[in-house]
């Protein structure tokens, strides 16, 4: 991860490694935002969160690159 650019911008950068249409890509990232309680974060830097914010970015990135995701709650 990458602590220097936004939530948003490490969880897109899982989907563009493995080239993910960008209309899916962005339908996939809101979905896993908001999963794991973190759309007020997307805005910003990682190094912004608190290590639990971390480890939810972490989780929303190997969550990324599967088609279909669990649902937490």
């Amino acid at each position: 991860m990458y602590p220097n650019i936004t939530v948003y911008q490490n969880l897109e950068f899982a989907l563009k490694i493995h080239k993910v249409e960008k209309e899916e890509c962005k339908r996939r990232l809101e979905k896993i935002l908001e999963t794991l309680n973190l759309t007020a974060y997307r805005d910003r830097l990682l190094r912004q969160l608190s290590g639990g914010q971390k480890q939810r970015v972490a989780l929303g990135r190997g969550m990324a690159k599967k088609k279909q995701h669990f649902s937490v709650g």
